[in-house]
């Protein structure tokens, strides 16, 4: 029988990170590392969790967050998308990963590492694969309240918020479409402050659930009938 049909391989890409599997720091991870959430980071006091699916971040410039990955999994070198930040991380055997992320400057990246499933010695297991990404929002100060912004990439993805942050849309897309100006499903949670075509400033009002939503439509509707393209943001937004 082909080597193939033999064994399984399942490869899963996850942009929430490890949600498949519950973080297991090795031993030798230090105690700052212990508490990073299955995004691999978890909330500090220069830095905010603002999403686990996908799993984003908002960092003060200067700030180092601590990093930790599963250690059921071997993982490659983080990679950057951009400077904005810098990461330093050890590989630890026989799996995990812990190190840290130092944002240098206003702007965006997105850190990503492919981890292989460490199978215990002896023992049949399936090749699991993941590709985890940490997609990273740098700005000049966190004081009490956060900026974050999403654009159409982050369609599905759900955000918590405190009441005073702010959540901007920035859509964007072919010049055959345009957006229309994006609504928001519960007022007294998100207060919408501004609007245009794909693009609105929303502030946390109140505790509770909302989503955002906004439709890129053809130019030519109705006398064409190409697809419409849907966006929708949850938030989850906490005293």
């Amino acid at each position: 029988m082909n080597n193939l049909v033999r064994r399984v391989v399942v490869v899963a890409t996850l942009l929430a990170g490890v949600a498949v599997m519950p973080l297991t720091v090795a031993p030798t991870a230090s105690s700052a590392a212990t508490t990073a959430s299955s995004c691999g980071v978890s909330s500090g006091a220069t830095w905010r969790l603002v999403s686990t699916s996908p799993c984003k971040v908002v960092v003060q410039v200067g700030s180092v967050v601590p990093l930790s990955l599963n250690s059921r999994f071997r993982w490659s070198t983080p990679t950057r998308s951009s400077d904005a930040v810098r990461v330093s991380a050890s590989r630890l055997a026989p799996g995990g990963l812990i190190g840290s992320i130092r944002a240098l400057r206003v702007g965006n990246a997105t850190v990503t590492s492919a981890g292989v499933m460490v199978c215990p010695a002896g023992l049949m297991c399936p090749d699991l694969a993941m590709l985890w990404h940490l997609h990273v929002q740098v700005v000049a100060k966190i004081s009490h309240a956060v900026t974050v912004t999403v654009n159409a990439a982050d369609s599905g993805a759900t955000f918590n918020l405190r009441r005073g942050d702010r959540l901007v849309i920035n859509l964007t897309g072919p010049t055959l479409y345009t957006w229309t100006v994006p609504v928001v499903s519960a007022p007294t949670v998100l207060d919408r402050l501004s609007g245009a075509p794909g693009r609105a400033t929303f502030v946390a009002m109140g505790a509770g659930t909302t989503s955002v939503s906004a439709v890129d439509n053809p130019n030519c509707y109705p006398a064409c009938l190409p697809p419409s393209r849907v966006f929708e943001v949850h938030v989850v937004v906490t005293s």
